[in-house]
Order: C-alpha cells, then structure tokens, then sequence
C-alpha cells in the first residue's frame, strides 16, 4: 500500500541513525509516542518515547562505534493501518573488526497526513555487546525474540478489538479446496461459546469444517458462484455452538492479494439468528393469512359507496340456497351498529374505512376485524377482506370482500396471552405491552403500574381448600375487570401476584383512588362470596414518571413498594418513592 512504500528506506534510516550515528533524537522522531519496545537486552520492555530515550542513553557510553550492514528486511502483515517488518543484520564493531548477528520485528502504524511512526519494536541483541569479544561458541538469545512476538499477538489483538469490534467475527480463509484459516479472531469464537483453541478443533481449522453439513454444498456453490463473477461473497448458513445449538450467521466475503500476492479471503461473520427466526415468523404468517384469504367466508358483501348501500350475501344451508340482505347508511356509527358490529369497535372501523378510501391503491387488499353479533346476541370475531373499485372518474366507487369468522385464531391467540385459571394476561404478555408502551414518549400522560396479592393466601387455601383459593383468585381479577378501564391491562404474574398497568393517566391520585376503590371491593367480597376467611389485598404502586425504562425495572419498583405496604401492616396500597428498598437491602442485613 502507498502509504508503506518506503518503509524500508525510513528502517534503514532509523537503524543507522541509532546504532551507528548515535543520533537518539533523530531516531525517536520516527517513533509514536507511546511506543512499546519489547525484551531488549537486560533492560525488559518500556513504553514511550522518554523511557526509550533513557535506556538507548544508558548503553550509548558503553559501546563502541558500530556499523549496520548486510541488512535483510521483508513484510510479514500489512493491511492499510499496520505493517510488520521483519529481519536481519550484523552490528559490526569498527575497531576491533568482530560482528554480531541480530534480528528484528518492527510494527508501523499509518498516521494520516504524516509518515509512518514505530508503534513496537524488538531488535535481539547477542549477551554480549557489539564490540566486546566473544567466542564464536556464543549464541543470540531467542527467548527475548520469542517474548517479542508473544507482546505483538496481544498488541495486535487490542488494535484488532479496537477497530473491529462493531463488525463482528473475522476470519482470514486460503482458497484452496476447504477454505483453511490462517486468521480467526476470538470475537467470532466468543459469539459461538468457544475458546479460539475449541474453535479450530471443532471446525478442523477449516471454514468447511464449521458449517453445519446440510448446508454446506449450498454455501460452496453460492461462494464459488460469486467469486468466479467477482471478488466478493454474501451467504448464510448455521454453525453449531459450544452448547450444541445451531446458530444462524451472515457471512460477507472479499478476495484480496496479501503481501506475497497469493489471493486469500477476509470475512466478517455475524449472529443472525434472531432476524431468520423473525422472518421465519413473519413467513408464516404471511403464509397463514394468504390461506386465509382465498378461503371462501362466511358472506360476500358489495357495498355502493355514491348510494351509501350494501348488500350482504350469505350461502344458506337450505334448500332455498343464499339470500341477500341490504343495509343503508353505512358511513356513520349508527349504520354500522344495525350490521351488527360492536360499538366499541365502530369507530376504528369507520375510520379505516375512510383512511383507505382517500388513498386507493390498485389491487390493495384491505382487511379490517371487529366483532359481530350472533343470532343468538353474542359477538364472535370476524375479519373483513375487501377491495376498492374506481369509476371512470377515478373516483372510489365501490367495495368488494369477504367476512371471514376468526373466532378460533382470537381463542388460540387469548389462550397464547392470558392465564387458564383467571382469564387476565400471563406475564409474557403484560411484559410485551409495558415494553412496548415505554418506548413512547409522550410528555403530558404516563402510566400506571399496580403489584398486588392476597393476604395470607397460603392460609386461606390451607383452611379452605384449594378449590376456594382458585375461586377467590378468578373472582378477583373479574373484580379488577369491573373496576379498571378496558384500555388497562390485568395480569396475573404467579400465584396470587397480579399487576394493573393503568395506559395514559394524568395524574398519581387516579392510580391511588382506584387502588383504595380495589381493597374496599376486596374487603367486602368475603361476606359476598361466602368466604369464611377475611380476604384483603396489599397493593404497591408505581408510575412510568418514576423513571422506569424496562418492565424489570418498573416492575421491581413496583414490588418494592408492594413490600412497603406488607410492612405496614397489609390491607393497604403505598406508593414508590426512590429511598425505598427491599428489605434485604435495607442496612442491617
């Protein structure tokens, strides 16, 4: 790369001006400031530019006047930050005429606008100094050298950290026939629950070896695809962890020439398990919902929007065949009402009725669900498909579909987001919604969060048998549905643990005055119910203004002003505040 064109000129230099001219200065100019010489003589490792200056100081009036010659330099790595330079050279004394063999690892470092600067360094000296004598029997000593190389592995896995740490795994492949690695570094290792050294044995220290095998023939033909028409590659495929799971990743390649000019490969590989597992969710439904929709319904409407009419037809199962009936006025609530819809869901309707018919799309399938009255005066789900008509003046002219009952699909889904005993939302739900509203930043309101549970529940099932324990618990929440907002959310967390998540309040003493309103009712229900044993509730309440961001965090603020009111005495609500605890956080414990 240009900017290490002359590196080996600018080393020469740097050499000379050291050993042989004994310009310090000179030389450290061509140095970082904080750069790492490594197991240079007795003299150990140092860092920076001074501490440098001070140990080349120390040797300078101990040692003759030498000379660099012979000197052997090659590239071992270099990408467009770093270049490592290794090689030789003899250190020939000028009055006794003797020479020492020595070696050298250089790492420089590009500095933009600048010339490249020595970031580490090692030069291997012989145990003794050039120009004392020495028997040819002596020998360089290697284990500083091999310190050396131990310090630059650890200082290019920081720069390494440092520079690819929001890319994800990298490895470096050779194209031969299994794409044997000669890089992986432990980010990629870490991501899969491997040691780098667990790493190349699982997979055989080869990219072939990782994939999981079904689909190995499909990623040698994607990549052998895109490398004959290019240099670059993108392919997913599993790998199996540590833990035996398989992992899906997205694995981005590009051919390039290394220093010798051998093509090689550079990946990046990243965890997208959670993506395939969302789009594998999102086929299905889509899957799902197309079926759904080519099914024939239970009626077929046309509804005439200039007359403001619809006609419904529905197949009859008698021997008279299908009818048809008619409904006017339909572009209004009261007119959805007589087709049956239920009035807390007329609004919505009408309103995405109008939404679409300002903005038709050719071909655009609308679908809208509400609820509908039964014969027998019940409502049951439906789902409505339709599709606008234009006239010649462009304009909306009529609407076309199907009703489609999906009672079943709202059964599977309420079994799927509440709690077989009670009928209030499970945990996992409530936690999905309170997610959901934190995101949300709305200024004027906020919400409210209520932790409630029974009073001594443990001793009204053991005297009262766990068949009353179930009633009083279904009983409650049917109590809590009747007090709160249908917009509000009932819970049941565990046991007798319930949680109200109260959307949209302006103000602390709603959330209060219905919590006091909730324990009257719990007080009464006893004597009501014909429990023979007092119930009463103890009720810790928190708001989205406390600064909660999470559900576990409003949660535990939430529980921990539940405690407070079990240390009052139960039969209470108390409010959180920030000076509260647990009490096992509380001093003395």
């Amino acid at each position: 790369m240009q900017v290490f064109e002359d590196i080996f000129d600018r080393t020469q230099r740097m050499l000379t001006d050291w050993l042989s001219l004994k310009n310090i200065e000179q030389a450290l100019e061509m140095m970082d400031p904080q750069v790492v010489w490594t197991g240079m003589g007795q003299g150990g490792s140092v860092r920076g530019r001074d501490k440098l200056r001070a140990l080349f100081s120390g040797f300078r009036g101990q040692i003759s006047p030498r000379v660099v010659s012979d000197l052997q330099m090659e590239i071992r790595a270099q990408d467009g930050q770093l270049c490592v330079v290794e090689g030789s050279f003899n250190l020939r004394s000028v009055s006794a005429g003797e020479q020492d063999f020595c070696r050298m690892t250089l790492v420089y470092r590009a500095v933009e606008g600048g010339e490249p600067r020595l970031v580490s360094g090692h030069i291997s000296v012989p145990i003794l100094p050039a120009g004392i004598h020495r028997r040819p029997t002596d020998t360089v000593r290697w284990s500083e050298y091999e310190r050396l190389r131990r310090a630059f592995e650890e200082k290019i896995a920081q720069l390494e950290l440092f520079t690819r740490s929001t890319m994800g795994g990298l490895m470096g492949l050779r194209l031969d026939e299994k794409y044997t690695y000669f890089y992986v570094n432990n980010k990629l290792c870490e991501m899969l629950g491997y040691t780098h050294d667990e790493y190349i044995a699982m997979s055989g220290g080869c990219a072939t070896g990782a994939v999981y095998p079904p689909d190995l023939p499909g990623v040698l033909e994607t990549v052998g695809r895109s490398l004959t028409a290019g240099d670059t590659y993108e392919v997913e495929y599993r790998i199996r962890n540590k833990a035996g799971d398989l992992v899906w990743v997205l694995d981005k390649g590009q051919r390039v020439a290394d220093v010798a000019d051998e093509p090689v490969i550079y990946s990046i590989v990243s965890d997208i398990s959670r993506l395939k597992e969302a789009a594998e969710q999102l086929r299905i439904e889509r899957e799902r919902y197309a079926v759904v929709a080519e099914l024939v319904g239970e009626s077929s409407f046309e509804y005439d929007m200039k007359r403001d009419t619809l006609f419904e037809f529905r197949p009859s199962q008698e021997e008279n065949g299908a009818h048809w009936v008619k409904y006017t006025g339909m572009d209004s609530i009261e007119g959805l009402k007589q087709v049956g819809i239920h009035p807390e869901d007329c609004a919505q309707v009408l309103q995405r009725l109008r939404a679409d018919a300002v903005e038709i799309t050719p071909g655009k399938l609308t679908a809208v669900e509400f609820r509908r009255r039964q014969q027998d005066g019940s409502y049951a789900w439906r789902r409505v498909l339709m599709r606008y008509l234009k006239g010649n003046d462009k304009e909306p002219l009529k609407v076309v579909g199907t009703v489609i009952d999906i009672s079943s699909e709202r059964m599977l889904l309420q079994e799927v987001h509440t709690d077989s005993l009670t009928g209030a939302y499970n945990r996992s739900y409530i936690k999905y919604e309170i997610s959901r509203y934190l995101k949300k930043k709305d200024g004027d309101v906020f919400a409210g969060c209520l932790m409630l549970d029974i009073d001594r529940f443990k001793q009204l099932n053991d005297s009262c048998g766990h068949l009353c324990g179930d009633m009083v618990l279904t009983d409650l929440v049917k109590m809590m549905k009747r007090l709160y907002r249908s917009t509000d959310l009932v819970a049941r967390i565990g046991g007798d643990e319930f949680m109200v998540f109260m959307k949209d309040v302006y103000s602390i003493g709603i959330v209060e005055e219905k919590a006091g309103r909730l324990l009257e009712m719990a007080r009464r229900y006893a004597a009501e119910a014909g429990v023979s044993f007092e119930v009463t509730l103890s009720i810790g309440i928190t708001t989205t203004r406390q600064g909660a961001t999470s559900f576990e965090e409003l949660y535990r603020q939430a529980d921990i002003a539940l405690y407070a009111a079990k240390a009052a005495g139960r039969d209470c609500w108390r409010t959180y505040s920030p000076e509260m605890k647990y009490p096992t956080e509380m001093e003395g414990h």
